[in-house]
């Protein structure tokens, strides 16, 4: 019996130049194998059974996030998961045709209170929304608004997350 594994790869760069190469083995009985090969000789691997995938995957997700946090300048978290949900919102937003009448930031700031408004109509009465299965029309209309939202940000370079997280700080120290 012959089974094909999915090898999942990303090699980073420096100056161009591949610096850091990194393999993630998912495996049939549910493991998964991993391989960090460092510039130079240096390689660390490790192995997470079955049964410990989501734990393994937190435990690595708060390293991540530490070593990060250790860097001078790096983005956190949320601004890295925010400008990457931005882009794809640009991208689809695009793809279905919302930037091909070029809309003026007005424009699209009118729709964002059209849904606002939309809200504040089922405060009273925050129905299922039939069209997305599991959400209500308050929580639908919320995330079309922060979808527009990102969508504009990515396009003007409005560094939104940024500051939020600087308002939020600002506001924890008070």
């Amino acid at each position: 019996m012959t089974v094909k594994l999915q090898i999942h790869n990303a090699t980073f760069t420096v100056d161009g130049q591949p610096d850091t190469v990194v393999q993630v083995m998912p495996e049939p009985n549910g493991s998964v194998s991993y391989t960090i090969k460092f510039g130079g000789d240096a390689t660390t691997h490790g192995h997470v059974p079955a049964t410990n995938v989501l734990q393994s995957a937190e435990a690595l997700q708060f390293v991540a996030d530490t070593l990060g946090s250790m860097v001078p300048g790096r983005l956190s978290p949320f601004v890295r998961g925010w400008i990457s949900t931005a882009a794809d919102a640009n991208h689809i937003a695009i793809k279905v045709g919302f930037w091909n009448d070029k809309p003026t930031d007005l424009e699209i700031i009118s729709v964002m209170q059209n849904r606002l408004a939309e809200i504040r109509g089922l405060l009273k009465d925050n129905p299922l929304d039939e069209a997305f299965e599991g959400f209500t029309r308050i929580e639908s209309e919320l995330a079309k608004m922060v979808i527009r939202l990102m969508d504009l940000a990515h396009v003007r370079g409005w560094r939104i997350p940024q500051a939020v997280e600087t308002i939020m700080k600002r506001h924890s120290e008070a």
